[in-house]
Formats: C-alpha cells, structure tokens, sequence
C-alpha cells in the first residue's frame, strides 16, 4: 500500500507539472523588416551589421560538448545494465509502464543526442567553410541561415536531457524499492525527482519565452519549441526545389516509433492483467 500511495502522489505532480505549464499559440520569429521597423522606432534608421559567424559557431559548440557527454553516459546507465527486480515481489501496474519504457526512452534519448552532434558539427564546418553575410546579431544570422538547424539542435537537447532524467529516475525508485527503505525515504526520492523534472521543464519555458532579440522566441514553452523543429523539418523536407526523401522517411519512422511503442506498452500491460 505504501508503494502504490507514493505512485499516486508521483503521478498526480507530475500532472500538475504538465496542467501548470505555461503555454501559448505557435508563433515564428520576428522577421527582419519587423524589427527594422522597431528600431526605426527608437530614432535608429538602419541597424549595424557585422560578422558574427563564428559567435553562431561557438553557440553550436556549446550544445555540441555536452550533449556528446550524455550520450556517453546514456550507454551503461541504460543499454549495458538491467533495471534491478526484485524477485518474488509483484511489480504495479506503475512500475510495470516504467520498466517496459525504460528501453525506448533510453535508445530514443541517446539517439536524439547524437542528432544534436550531428546537426551542430555540420552547422560549424558551414559556418566555418564559408563566407557568412554580415548579420545585425547573432540571432538575426542564426534566424536568417540557420533556423532549421538551431531549432533542431535545441529541441533535441532538451528531448535528450529529459529523457536522462527519466532514466536516472526511473532506475533510482526502483533501488530504493528494492532496498527496503522506508516511506520517508521512498518520498524523498520520490520528490527530488518530481521537483527535478519541474524545474527542468520550468527552465526550458522560461528560455524559450525569452528568445534571442526584443523578446521574441519561439513560444511561451517547451511544446512550441518542439512545434517550431517540427514546422520547419517538415517545410524543408516537402520543399519542392529540393524535396527531402529521406527527411520524409525519417519523419515518418518517427511517427511509427511514437505509435508502435505506445500500442507495444498497452499490449504488455492487457496480457500481464490477463496471466494475473
């Protein structure tokens, strides 16, 4: 009974988390002639340019270094060593949707890691390779030439740091299960990694809401960062001067991952009632 209360109480904060998050309409950035406009507002009739390739350039860096440094760590934590079980014991139906999803969320963060190194390493050697046109800021060059990248690089960090979360969570209730502590420690647990998750997501909005210039950003929150990746891969892959195939295939293969492994889960779930 004290681990089924303490699931109640994990399930109904982290849907507060997801109720009290602060949301908005999808909205692109500022276009550049809306913010000339602003400025001229101000007395400035013409904004300064300069070169601010290589401060985009050290902004790729700066999420490339540490998302490889997740990766790294995803592989033992969740690839080369089990979740502890407890034999003889019968696991909840909580628990059970844990250790069942442990796997996908482990391969789905640490692939999304390695799409931010990818992405990142191939923005650098272009803005490295090439002669960049003068920009007023280094959001206005990212926004200009890069928006596609950025979005993705940022998106997929935050998917990835998530999911480590999850995974770190998830591994730390079930030792403390097994360890056959008692229920204030099980709650400690319990709300470090409930406060964790609620700071994570609250961070993420607030850096969102920000944006780059004037303000203005991709949205209020998380989802309409992940809206604005999503918006522009799709626009890039069905362009008509160069039509994405394999952007195509892989948006679709990221469909059926989300599908396949939400009705996977679900059929785990009906055949464990069903033994019971």
């Amino acid at each position: 009974m004290i681990i089924d209360y303490h699931q109640r109480i994990f399930l109904t904060l982290i849907s507060l988390i997801s109720i009290l998050s602060p949301s908005t309409s999808f909205k692109l950035p500022l276009p550049l002639t809306q913010t000339f406009t602003k400025l001229k507002m101000v007395g400035i009739e013409k904004p300064v340019v300069s070169q601010f390739a290589p401060a985009v350039a050290s902004l790729f860096n700066n999420m490339k270094t540490p998302a490889s440094i997740l990766a790294g760590a995803m592989v033992p934590l969740g690839l080369l060593s089990e979740l502890p079980k407890k034999e003889g014991v019968k696991e909840s139906k909580f628990l059970t949707v844990l250790r069942k999803s442990y796997l996908l969320i482990t391969v789905t963060s640490f692939f999304s890691e390695l799409l931010v190194v990818m992405w990142a390493s191939v923005a650098v050697n272009k803005l490295t390779e090439t002669v960049v046109a003068p920009a007023e800021s280094a959001w206005h060059l990212i926004q200009r030439d890069y928006s596609l990248p950025w979005s993705a690089v940022n998106a997929h960090f935050v998917l990835g740091v998530f999911g480590f979360m999850m995974m770190v969570g998830t591994r730390a209730l079930f030792l403390v299960r097994m360890s056959g502590a008692n229920p204030y420690t099980i709650t400690s647990v319990t709300s470090a990694v409930v406060a964790s998750l609620s700071l994570m997501f609250a961070i993420v909005n607030r850096g969102v809401e920000l944006g780059g210039v004037d303000g203005e950003g991709y949205g209020k929150d998380v989802i309409s960062l992940f809206r604005n990746y999503i918006y522009l891969l799709v626009k890039q892959a069905s362009s008509k001067k160069s039509f994405g195939y394999l952007e195509s295939i892989a948006l679709i293969m990221f469909g059926v991952t989300a599908v396949s492994g939400a009705w996977g889960l679900f059929l785990d779930l009906k055949n464990k009632e069903k033994k019971e």
